[in-house]
């Protein structure tokens, strides 16, 4: 009896499987962020099986050691439909990850309050606004990344840190 029942659940993965794709897919790539001097690397992986359960990780790396880390389900970072969702789909957003508007200046940060002409709704500050100001008056640079398909999040790497620091959360 025991057999036919693992028998059964062994038929019925594999007809899962086959109807919804497996993401494994990883990258790496040196980007114009400079942490201390180093230049950093982003890492960033989709792995799980069917695509739309699969874990995104985002990972800023200088000289070896995570200066920031990001896990997440994958699918709320996409406009698909969970039951469309396919290997390529991951691909495309995973080399998103990677495009130069990702890394900017500290002035280039949102400002403190939006308004309509910006284009976000929200400007979610988590980090007191002197702070958050101090860093749009500096000379660091910052990483932004979506936390969802219409939410994004600004990570700043101050100058003589190793870690950068989550200042805001922004969309629509």
């Amino acid at each position: 009896m025991r057999l036919l029942i693992l028998i059964t659940a062994l038929l019925a993965f594999e007809c899962y499987a086959k109807d919804y794709p497996s993401c494994d897919i990883h990258a790496s790539k040196n980007v114009a962020l400079y942490v201390n001097g180093k230049q950093a690397s982003i890492q960033a992986a989709i792995k799980g099986t069917p695509c739309h359960e699969a874990q995104l990780e985002i990972k800023v790396i200088v000289a070896g050691k995570v200066a920031y880390s990001y896990k997440a389900p994958f699918k709320p970072h996409v406009a698909i439909q969970w039951d469309d969702l396919t290997e390529q789909d991951a691909k495309d957003y995973l080399n998103s990850i990677f495009e130069s508007n990702h890394i900017i200046n500290c002035s280039e940060l949102l400002p403190s309050k939006l308004d309509a002409v910006v284009g976000w709704d929200y400007n979610n500050l988590l980090v007191p606004l002197s702070q958050y100001e101090k860093y749009k008056s500096s000379k660091c640079r910052a990483f932004t990344h979506q936390t969802h398909y219409e939410s994004n999040r600004a990570i700043v790497f101050p100058t003589n840190s190793t870690t950068g620091v989550i200042v805001s959360e922004y969309g629509l």
